[in-house]
């Protein structure tokens, strides 16, 4: 079976209003990202990590469920379009059928000290997948 992230970057990858803000020209390249943005990246952009993980096990149910709490970032250089892209990624997360996802928490930030300077949009999720 295929990690959360996986799952994550392909659900966000095959839908249609996040490829119109993160995809790359006419090739299948996206700008998500894990962990950190690059370097003078295009924008939008989606960065995420997983910051917490629980595993749910029961004696009847062998390998379990896995619940890991995920980080996405919606970076883009007005607020606006950071808030756009973050409401696409909230309505793909809680959408998917590979696993199951609830929001957490949200948050806004503005990042002054990076050139250019960048608004993100930072959301938690916790997700729901069984183990294989």
């Amino acid at each position: 079976m295929a990690s959360a992230e996986e799952l994550l970057i392909t659900a966000l990858e095959g839908d249609a209003a996040i490829q119109t803000h993160v995809r790359v020209g006419s090739e299948a390249n996206y700008r998500i990202y894990p962990l950190v943005l690059p370097q003078n990246p295009g924008l939008p952009a989606i960065s995420f990590q997983r910051i917490a993980n629980a595993r749910v096990n029961s004696f009847d149910a062998g390998g379990g469920i896995d619940k890991p709490q995920i980080q996405i970032d919606c970076w883009a250089g007005t607020r606006r379009a950071a808030r756009d892209l973050a409401k696409e990624v909230k309505r793909v997360v809680e959408g998917a059928t590979s696993f199951g996802g609830w929001l957490l928490s949200d948050a806004e930030f503005y990042e002054p000290e990076i050139d250019p300077p960048l608004y993100r949009v930072s959301l938690d999720f916790s997700l729901w997948l069984q183990e294989s």
